[in-house]
């Protein structure tokens, strides 16, 4: 007579038998490739959010990844800005951004704005912004990167400045959308697609 409370042994090696397949069936699909099974995906991970502090640099136009725009010297001041991020000012008004962090290239970095005012890069301590050339609404600096971030600085004219692009070494206003070392990187993920 069985005792009450235990499993019969052949249900008890029953048991054990359909954990260890499972584990085994388990195992061999965490470890097949693409090629075992052509309809699985491969997925990218760790890929980080778009910020100024971010160490990725997808896109040719490093404005993209800016901070909010905030008061000259006070990042805590976020500014109010209109429906296109921009921040609304007054003439002779200020603002600041910041851009670039030690993970972007050295080299000269072309700045575009569309509108009104000035628009100009600089750094603190360790990050140097050196201009080299200068002409309506386009300015060249040659940039070294250390820990301190680089900054855009803005003032409004009659009209604000719109439509600000920082593109990075390498590009400019009439490069793609996003930087190729960035695309090249996705390549070991299989097909990608960039809308």
């Amino acid at each position: 007579m069985p005792h009450h409370g235990t499993k019969p042994k052949l249900a008890r090696m029953t048991s054990f038998r359909a954990c260890v397949f499972f584990a085994l069936m388990s195992a061999t699909k965490l470890l097949a490739g693409p090629a075992d099974f052509p309809g699985r995906k491969l997925v990218g991970i760790n890929l980080s959010g778009i910020a100024w502090y971010s160490s990725n640099r997808p896109f040719t136009n490093a404005a993209k990844t800016a901070s909010p725009w905030f008061s000259p010297g006070n990042p805590a001041a976020k500014l109010p800005c209109d429906d296109r991020g921009y921040p609304l000012q007054a003439p002779g008004e200020k603002a600041e951004c910041f851009v670039l962090n030690g993970d972007y290239p050295s080299g000269h970095y072309i700045l575009t704005w569309e509108g009104g005012g000035s628009v100009e890069l600089n750094a603190a301590e360790d990050t140097t912004v050196r201009e080299i050339s200068r002409t309506e609404r386009r300015r060249v600096y040659d940039v070294k990167l250390g820990a301190q971030p680089a900054r855009i600085v803005l003032e409004a004219g009659i009209s604000r400045p719109e439509r600000i692009a920082l593109w990075i070494p390498g590009y400019g206003p009439d490069s793609p959308e996003f930087a190729a070392e960035w695309v090249e990187s996705l390549e070991p993920f299989g097909p990608s697609s960039t809308v």
